[in-house]
């Protein structure tokens, strides 16, 4: 019988090692820290999504020139026009 993902992220999160930062539980997966939502939407994307050899990512993180990655996109992926 298989597993349903919700009992699954269950069991995970009683096998991984949790920390109490702040009052809110914090679970270790693959040297990252999360919350138990943040986790459970981590995991959903991971098991559902599929990368294709053209797919392009651009990313920062906050405050570390996010406008300066928005105006370059376009350049980056149009460079003729």
């Amino acid at each position: 019988m298989e597993t349903s993902f919700p009992a699954a992220v269950s069991t995970l999160l009683g096998e991984l090692p949790k920390e109490i930062w702040c009052g809110s539980d914090l679970y270790n997966l693959e040297g990252f820290w999360y919350t138990s939502s943040i986790l459970l939407a981590f995991m959903a994307a991971r098991s559902n999504f599929r990368a294709n050899d053209c797919d392009v990512f651009f990313n920062s993180s906050m405050k570390t020139g996010t406008t300066w990655l928005k105006a370059i996109i376009p350049t980056i992926m149009n460079p003729v026009g």
